[in-house]
């Protein structure tokens, strides 16, 4: 028994001893003890989407750090409540981090949800410990404001006013806030490099912009106006990155025109992480102070009339008062405050009132009401009552405080003027529309549209010859208001008789033959005359049933103040040429309360016999929502009188205030209005001409006509004519120059003929001709040529003008000239202006040349000095027409008088030009006053007459030379008119009386300057 003992201690001795040398701390009955694990968070608590930093400190038995190089672990649980990371991890659930002088280091990163987080931190067997060593520790997440720390905002302030003046970015605007942003990473927390994204909500409270980018240019600086582009920070944002450098950014907010809370959003990806964080900041944009202030008001008011009580048509009428700050916005009241007070301030005694709500819901009547504005400004509605006129309605709000519920302080008003009336016809207008205003009836209702732009009318299937064209009646009443719905208007018309030729007998009334000027209807009565009447005998004479119009406004050509005297009424009897008698009589022309004498009117008397117009018509029987007081009615007419003058009327009843019948009550007055138009066509016209081309330089007899769209000849019609391109030629139509109307009318064809005569015209481009192609041009009444109302007619035309002068040279003294323009064809070319300027000097027109007579001639007259001693002028003189050619010349010699009179002392040897003697220039200008001056030599026995320099232009100068014989010591200097002034060799004094000059030696300048 004494061995196994024996042997049992040395094995336990063993054990112990290796035990011993590696250190550790189990005894010989167990395992080595594990390393101590432990936990320091840098927070217990933290909010979402933030972090906290976990240091794990591993320890020996003996209190030494765990060697280097050991890996931990460490999880997350639950994982939805965030993520643990190690050095060198990238944020996941479970992450590792290695020892170092036994410490390591993790980041626990929040998610957005709240609750607690528990965070294991495992240590593998180390030491000889066979186990994983694990600790816990609990984080409370939560719910946090969603800024993350690592990118941290902040704003230099968080309340910006309202931006009402629309002001862009600059620095220093109140309407900006500056935001600095750091950003770390989540794990290192060191600062980062990169770009974050930005938004706002909603935009039209906020904006940003960030710092220009010096390596962009601002593009819009060089526009006009300058605008923001390429500049980053003038450029405001709703969403968009920003740079980030060393961790800082620079975010510039700007407020907006709307009020109210928004929110800046900043979110950033973590590049340790690659996990999303964000910040968040609240921005309060206000009311700037004096918002709700007014500075401004003004006053509208609803479209359409308005109407005294029980007058069946619309009885109140919106009166609206906008009102703005000192931004130029609306003022928007506060709460329960009344910032308007309306009144009716005039007539004295009127019986309307205002009906309007206040700030605290109250309705409110009365002759002042008081209510408050909202984004659309305030509104009251007048409520008519019995009286019709005018009505004042004034606007006041107070400047000082906004309320006018407490009193007035600083009035600020506005007024409006609403015309209340009574809705009875009191003038009529007749109109009709430019646009698809004729119809073209038809035997069946099958129709189908015209061809062409497709804006034409609408074409029957089956055409009855016969069009329909839109009239209307515009009606108002006293006030000026549209008359009530449902009033009743009678249309008629006159038509004939006419002169069968078109020929207008009386100014502005068209064709019609019964008509005149000077009209005298009685006032009140029954009775008409008219000096310059023919009432039985032109045209087959008038009878009873047949309409007299009376054309009484100053629109109508008549004298001012007859308006009430416009009428149109039957006759009953023509007692003779001038005296006739109505079946009702006429207006008092009282309608301002004093009865006014008549002037002389124009009137027209006749009957419908070609077309018709349906009558009577209602005002607004259309059920149109907008009120316009219009009846509206069909004239038809057949197309074969196209052209032919109408005379239409309109006529209504309304009341006559200034004259009451014995009950007090207004009389009814007849309300007029007539017009003399003609049958129209379909338009566009178009206009023909034949023949087309025409040869030039001969008579031709030209057929033109026209057609409306539908082919329909148009009788009646003269054209406008014109020509162009003649270049030295002529032309005439219906013995009429260049332009103007052709002298008969078209016939029931649709056509006139015309007599062209042309003469003088030369091909174009040729000598004599146009650069252009001669060209006759037709255009129909109202339209404009190159329309299709108008015809271009090309004018044939070969060869070339030639202009002859007799004779063709002159001498030195001039002479006349006789000059002849022929065609090519050696034919005279009349009528032509011809033009000439001269060269050299003393050369000049003394007249012509002027037109060429029947015979293609004219003259001119061309004086000129060129003889002289020692030396021989020259010149020239050209002839041109108006175009610049054909040309002809004329040429100038003068002789040397040494030739004839050697023995001249300006001849003899030692002269100049063969003649010895003194040089002697006459300078003479004219200026803007003066057009005929010149300076005469004497003194010089060898010059008979004495020389004269002469200028016949206001602004010219003229330049003359001569040689003086050595023998005459001094000449005298003469100018004429005396208005002048010397320069140069003859000092500076007057013009006004002869200037003696020296002469010898070197030769002599005299300038005689005239105003």
């Amino acid at each position: 028994m004494k061995t196994p003992f024996r042997f049992l201690a040395m094995l336990f001795g063993s054990l112990l001893l290796v035990a011993g040398g590696e250190q550790a701390h189990a005894s010989a009955f167990g395992p080595p003890s594990a390393d101590s694990v432990k936990i320091d968070l840098s927070a217990n608590s933290i909010t979402t989407n933030t972090t906290a930093t976990l240091t794990v400190t591993v320890t020996r038995r003996n209190g030494a750090p765990e060697a280097d190089g050991k890996v931990l672990s460490a999880t997350v649980s639950p994982p939805t409540l965030g993520s643990i990371a190690g050095s060198g991890s990238s944020g996941v659930a479970s992450s590792s981090s290695v020892l170092s002088g036994g410490v390591a280091t993790f980041v626990f990163i929040a998610n957005n949800t709240p609750g607690t987080a528990t965070v294991t931190v495992s240590l593998p067997p180390a030491n000889g410990h066979p186990n994983t060593v694990t600790t816990k520790v609990t984080i409370a997440v939560t719910q946090g404001d969603g800024n993350n720390p690592n990118l941290k905002a902040t704003p230099s302030t968080v309340t910006l006013p309202q931006n009402l003046v629309g002001a862009g970015p600059y620095f220093g605007s109140p309407y900006m806030a500056e935001v600095d942003v750091e950003w770390r990473g989540l794990i290192t927390g060191q600062l980062l490099n990169g770009k974050i994204a930005v938004s706002t909500n909603p935009v039209n409270s906020i904006a940003f912009s960030t710092l220009d980018d010096p390596t962009t240019p601002w593009v819009g600086a060089t526009k006009t106006p300058p605008t923001a582009e390429g500049n980053e920070f003038l450029t405001e944002l709703g969403s968009g990155t920003v740079n980030v450098t060393a961790g800082v950014g620079t975010i510039f907010v700007h407020s907006q025109a709307n009020t109210g809370p928004a929110t800046l959003t900043i979110t950033a990806v973590d590049p340790e992480t690659n996990r999303t964080i964000s910040s968040q900041i609240v921005v309060n944009v206000v009311t700037p102070p004096g918002a709700n202030l007014p500075t401004t008001v003004t006053l509208s008011q609803g479209a359409g009339g308005v109407y005294v009580k029980d007058s069946n048509g619309p009885q109140s009428k919106l009166v609206t008062a906008t009102v703005n700050n000192i931004y130029g916005t609306p003022a928007i009241a506060a709460p329960g405050i009344d910032n308007v007070q309306f009144d009716i301030v005039g007539p004295s005694g009127s019986d309307a009132q205002l009906f309007g709500i206040s700030a605290g819901g109250v309705p409110q009547t009365g002759a002042s009401v008081k209510t408050s504005t909202g984004a659309g400004g305030a509104s009251v509605y007048l409520l008519a009552g019995n009286k019709q006129g005018p009505v004042q309605i004034r606007a006041t709000v107070d400047a000082y405080d906004g309320d006018v519920g407490n009193g007035v302080t600083i009035p600020l008003t506005a007024t409006t003027t609403v015309a209340v009336s009574d809705g009875r016809l009191y003038s009529l207008t007749i109109t009709s529309p430019i646009v698809n205003a004729i119809a073209v009836n038809g035997i069946s209702a099958s129709s189908s549209s015209s061809g062409g732009s497709g804006t034409g009318p609408t074409i029957p299937l089956q055409p009855d010859a016969t069009y329909s064209l839109t009239v209307s009646a515009i009606g108002t009443d006293r006030q000026g208001n549209p008359v009530l719905p449902g009033t009743e208007i009678k249309f008629g018309l006159i038509d004939g008789p006419q002169d069968p030729n078109f020929t207008a007998t009386c100014s502005g009334l068209g064709a019609f033959q019964i008509c005149g000027a000077q009209g005298n209807p009685q006032p009140g009565g029954i009775y008409f005359s008219s000096p310059d009447g023919r009432f039985k005998t032109t045209g087959g004479g008038g009878g009873p049933g047949d309409t007299l119009i009376v054309f009484g406004k100053q629109a109508h050509g008549a004298p001012a103040g007859n308006d009430d005297l416009e009428s149109a009424l039957p006759i009953t009897g023509i007692a003779s040429d001038t005296q006739l008698f109505t079946l009702f009589p006429f207006n008092r022309n009282d309608t301002t309360g004093t009865s006014m004498l008549p002037g002389p009117l124009p009137y027209v008397i006749g009957r419908a016999t070609i077309g018709n117009i349906n009558s009577p018509a209602k005002t607004d029987s259309s059920g149109a929502a907008t009120v316009t007081g219009t009846a509206t009615t069909k004239l038809n007419y057949p197309v074969s009188r196209l052209g032919r003058s109408v005379a239409i009327w309109a006529q209504g009843t309304g009341p006559d205030t200034a004259y009451l019948d014995a009950n007090g009550n207004p009389t009814t007055r007849l309300v007029t209005d007539a017009i003399v138009t003609v049958y129209p066509a379909v338009a566009d016209l178009s206009v023909s001409a034949s023949p087309n081309p025409i040869t030039g330089n001969i008579t031709v007899p030209m057929t033109v006509c026209v057609v409306d769209a539908l082919r329909v000849p148009i009788p009646g019609m003269r054209f406008n004519f014109s020509f162009s391109n003649l270049g030295a030629g002529s032309g005439t139509v219906d013995g009429i120059d260049t332009t103007g109307w052709t002298h008969d009318a078209t016939d029931s064809t649709g056509c006139v003929v015309a007599t062209v005569t042309t003469q003088g015209i030369a091909s174009s481009g040729g000598s004599g001709g146009s650069s252009g192609t001669p060209t006759l041009t037709f255009v129909a009444a109202g339209y404009a040529a190159g329309s299709s109302a108008s015809v271009a007619i090309p004018i044939n035309a070969g060869g070339n003008l030639v202009l002859l002068a007799s004779p063709s040279s002159l001498g030195g003294t001039g002479g006349n000239v006789s000059l002849t323009l022929l065609s090519s064809n050696g034919k005279p070319v009349p009528g032509a202006q011809l033009t000439g300027t001269c060269t050299g000097d003393t050369v000049s027109l003394d007249s012509g040349p002027g037109t060429t007579d029947s015979n293609g001639r004219t003259s001119a007259s061309i004086s000129a000095n060129l003889n002289n001693y020692g030396s021989a002028g020259s010149g020239s003189c050209t002839f041109a027409t108006a175009s610049g050619s054909p040309t002809a010349t004329v040429n100038l010699k003068g002789v040397n008088l040494c030739l004839t009179d050697p023995t001249n002392a300006a001849c003899t040897s030692g002269g100049t030009g063969g003649g010895s003697g003194n040089g002697l220039t006459i300078i003479v200008t004219t200026g803007p006053s003066t057009s005929n001056a010149s300076v005469s030599v004497a003194g010089v026995p060898q010059f008979s007459p004495p020389p004269t320099c002469s200028v016949s232009a206001v602004s010219s100068t003229k330049t003359c030379t001569y040689t003086i014989p050595t023998t005459v010591t001094q000449v005298t200097l003469s100018s004429n008119p005396g208005t002048g002034t010397w320069s140069g060799d003859c000092g500076s004094g007057s013009a006004g009386s002869p200037y003696v000059l020296a002469i010898g030696g070197a030769a002599k300048t005299c300038t005689a300057t005239f105003p």
